[in-house]
């Protein structure tokens, strides 16, 4: 984005969320913590990290994140992906794996340009995703995703540890959010709420139930009925009242079944 493209200054900028996924090594968090205080990020869950509360503050946590120590104590731990982001109405997955389903797939300046490009729709709460060490994330966790990030690299070499590529992502988080200043005298507007991460999980439940109850869908041969439908809610912001809307309309069509 360029310094004269227009951002939406009526509009309160998002809360950020970094979410970290089964992290193996406490080192890798703390080092995580750093650069979220260098970013000015302060929101971090983390779902089931090996070895749980105890890891995230130890020693080797706490010497890695220098200056960020305090942001262990306040970090989430959740269960699961679909806990963590629940509430997050665009959540975006850094991966530096191609996968078989296709997926909007964005670079990290490419995400930003589409946050800032959406007037009048900007998410209120934005979560990045990082996956495991070994494996990064599975197909279902990304299915709960928005957006694929990759981080363009050596093609003989693409990978990042998490560090570097959380850095990545918190730099281009906090250039946008220094653009977001609004003028004194700019009157602040609540955004369009946007359908979080759960709305569409129940559209997408609620949505399989019918076709099986139709007998549009064989639950014994579900193929990739749900990734179809989630991949359409993801392919555009899509608005809380919208998905309202379905679910009510999804469930008349149940009341008249026999």
């Amino acid at each position: 984005m360029t310094e004269s493209s227009e951002l939406p200054a009526s509009v309160s900028p998002p809360e950020l969320r970094f979410v970290l996924v089964r992290t193996s090594h406490p080192g890798n968090i703390g080092a995580v913590v750093r650069l979220m205080k260098n970013m000015a990020l302060t929101s971090l869950v983390l779902v089931r990290p090996d070895g749980g509360r105890e890891a995230v503050l130890s020693d080797v946590a706490v010497a890695r994140a220098a200056g960020g120590a305090a942001l262990l104590e306040q970090a989430v731990i959740a269960d699961s992906l679909a806990e963590a982001v629940g509430d997050c109405d665009w959540v975006a997955a850094t991966s530096a794996r191609s996968r078989s389903t296709p997926w909007p797939v964005q670079s990290p300046r490419e995400f930003i340009d589409e946050i800032e490009s959406e007037a009048g729709l900007t998410p209120r709460r934005i979560a990045i995703v990082f996956g495991r060490e070994d494996s990064g994330l599975t197909n279902d966790e990304l299915q709960l995703c928005n957006r694929h990030i990759m981080i363009p690299a050596n093609p003989d070499y693409p990978v990042l540890n998490i560090a570097m590529a959380a850095q990545i992502m918190a730099y281009e988080l906090y250039q946008m959010m220094l653009r977001w200043q609004p003028e004194e005298s700019d009157a602040v507007a609540e955004a369009v709420p946007l359908a979080s991460a759960a709305d569409v999980e129940a559209v997408v439940s609620a949505l399989t139930d019918l076709a099986v109850s139709t007998g549009f869908l064989d639950p014994a041969e579900p193929r990739q009925f749900g990734t179809h439908i989630r991949r359409l809610f993801r392919r555009a912001p899509v608005q809380r009242d919208e998905t309202n809307l379905l679910r009510g309309l999804i469930k008349a069509l149940q009341r008249k079944l026999p």
